[in-house]
This record gives structure tokens, sequence and C-alpha cells, in this order.
């Protein structure tokens, strides 16, 4: 049942420059050092879940999931990681993934952020710059007011000890 497109060693939703995403700091590296992934993949389809939500849901229904976590792309969202150019496919897909999960009796939990910082914001000292912080702190406001009358339930960073 799994799209021969997906790479069968990564997660995450690939379409890495569609409609309208910015790159982000695993873009970046992946394409950089492609010597450091073993099988020198990349995320620019990995387990395309931004294609294939359709399928995904399928599968979690089949399944009997009750719940899903997934994870926003930041860069999709905010292709700069400023509040300044809102993407409106970004807004779109998850809007559509969100009702889709919804309407087979899934409930959405949502990452905001999974170790894919907008290179943009990377580029002026990634987390340890202040300004970093209050444009996270946006984007997850911005989050909150477009998907939070359907998501209950948030996970600020994914995996925020590990190395």
């Amino acid at each position: 049942m799994v799209n021969d497109r997906r790479s069968k060693n990564q997660m995450g939703e690939g379409a890495w420059r569609e409609d309208g995403k910015g790159i982000n700091t695993w873009d970046e590296f992946v394409h950089r050092n492609s010597n450091k992934i073993i099988d020198r993949s990349t995320g620019d389809i990995a387990a395309d879940s931004y294609h294939a939500y359709h399928e995904d849901v399928s599968l979690l229904k089949f399944f009997a999931a009750d719940v899903y976590r997934f994870s926003l792309s930041w860069s999709r969202i905010l292709p700069t990681g400023r509040i300044d150019y809102i993407n409106p496919a970004g807004i779109q897909h998850y809007n559509n993934l969100i009702n889709l999960l919804i309407a087979n009796g899934i409930e959405p939990i949502v990452t905001l952020h999974h170790w894919d910082l907008p290179q943009p914001l990377m580029e002026i000292g990634g987390w340890p710059n202040e300004e970093v912080i209050h444009h996270f702190t946006n984007f997850a406001h911005l989050a909150f007011r477009l998907f939070g009358d359907r998501v209950r339930k948030w996970v600020t960073f994914n995996e925020p000890f590990a190395l």
C-alpha cells in the first residue's frame, strides 16, 4: 500500500520545495552533507505524507487508530520563519489533513517544532538568538489561531533532549 515514491528509511512530509515552502535547517543540512546520512537520502520525498495524507489517514482508520501526532513544518507555513508572509498553500494542506483526520474519528495531536528551523532564522544565529524565540512565538500563536478550533493537544518541541 505504500507509494513507491516514499523513502523506506525516512519519516516526514517531503515536498521540500513545493507550494511555497521555505528551506529549513534539515533541508540545508542534508543537501550540503549527504555523506553524513547513511543511505544519502534527504527529506525531499521522505514518507511523502504531503502528497499521500489521504492514504495515510485511510491506513490509520483501517488500523483503528484514534489519535495521530504529526508535525507542522514551520517553513511550510512561514517560509521565512517570520510572520511577514503566511503561505496559503501550507495552511490549506494542514487544514485538509486535520479535517480529514477528524472526519475519520482520529484526533490530531500537533507538534510545533520537529528539528526543522527555517533556514533564514538559522542564518541569524538560530535558537540562541532571542529574536528567533519571538518568531517562534508568532508561529505558535498563528498555529493556535488557525488550527486550535480543531486541535486540542499540542506538543511544543519533538524530542527536546535528543542529540
